[in-house]
């Protein structure tokens, strides 16, 4: 399969995932373009495939996942928030691939003027009706919006997603207001926890990563979609680790697999332990996360665009 940025067929491979979907073990490979450098899934699973698996997934809250999971997870959506408002600004936003609408939620209770887009039906319908959100179901190609223009995009975890990220891309141009920014964040491959967790790691995916993007890549990226990188950003979030290590945890290879369950069960805190694990979450995890993402070693990247 040729590169869909630069049209090169000359690939090498970058790393093996193996992935049990339904009790059946796959093995999904990630190549590198020689050309172009960007990094994805091939062969790419077909669409129709993917869109199963997307509509099988549980919606699942995060924050009942263990008090651990939950704060991390919380954290990372104010974050997100105030993030935006720090790079960004103010004003009317799109958030396209909200997910559990968890962010789109952190808005609202700040007083936003934002909507969103889903295509996974069941979990826009979550967000609609259990959350109160304003979410349209199905991919921002689809969606009418009257001729609206958003002064902020958001796609966090999205672009690796999507089977073509430079029509996104110039979808994401055509509905920004004069000046407006998009905000892209993506995993960032070459961060510490990749490298610690290989193929492990959660930022990976597999099969629903499509891409992995790299600050070369995406600056072609987005200039062929008529945008430019004004800022990238390097950010952590605890809860990618967290998850990359429930997945190790988890994993068949690991002895302590059989364990999983009870380590879940385990987490039940008194006030005072839930004060002292916040206290070590505050004043331990994220200064560290801070120092790494200074060294361009986060697990994730955030790319500002504009036009």
């Amino acid at each position: 399969m040729p590169c869909p940025l630069c049209g090169s067929e000359s690939w090498k491979p970058v790393l093996t995932v193996p992935v049990t979907l339904a009790t059946v073990e796959w093995q999904f490979r990630y190549v590198r373009c020689r050309d172009c450098g960007l990094v994805r899934l091939n062969p790419r699973p077909k669409q129709d495939f993917l869109l199963e698996l997307y509509e099988q997934l549980e919606v699942v809250n995060e924050h009942g996942d263990g008090e651990l999971f939950g704060r991390a997870y919380l954290t990372d959506q104010v974050s997100r928030r105030e993030f935006v408002e720090r790079h960004a600004g103010r004003g009317r936003l799109l958030d396209i691939g909200s997910g559990d609408g968890q962010f789109l939620h952190e808005l609202k209770m700040s007083g936003w003027d934002a909507e969103a887009v889903e295509p996974v039906t069941s979990q826009a319908e979550f967000q609609r009706n259990s959350l109160g959100l304003e979410v349209h179901t199905g991919t921002v190609d689809e969606i009418d919006f009257g001729g609206r223009r958003f002064d902020i995009i958001t796609l966090w975890s999205v672009l690796e997603h999507v089977p073509d990220p430079r029509a996104t891309l110039a979808r994401v141009s055509e509905l920004l207001a004069p000046g407006g920014r998009a905000v892209v964040g993506v995993p960032n491959l070459r961060s510490v926890e990749a490298k610690i967790f290989g193929a492990r790691w959660n930022g990976l995916g597999a099969p629903f990563h499509l891409f992995m993007f790299e600050p070369a890549s995406m600056r072609k990226m987005a200039e062929s979609a008529g945008l430019r990188v004004c800022n990238t950003i390097y950010a952590s979030t605890a809860s990618t680790m967290l998850q990359s290590l429930k997945s190790i945890i988890k994993s068949n290879d690991s002895p302590a697999a059989d364990s999983a369950p009870a380590l879940k069960m385990e987490i039940d805190w008194s006030p005072r332990a839930k004060s002292a694990k916040n206290v070590i979450f505050d004043r331990l995890v994220v200064p560290a996360y801070r120092l790494i993402d200074a060294l361009h070693l986060g697990t994730g990247t955030i790319f500002i665009l504009e036009k």
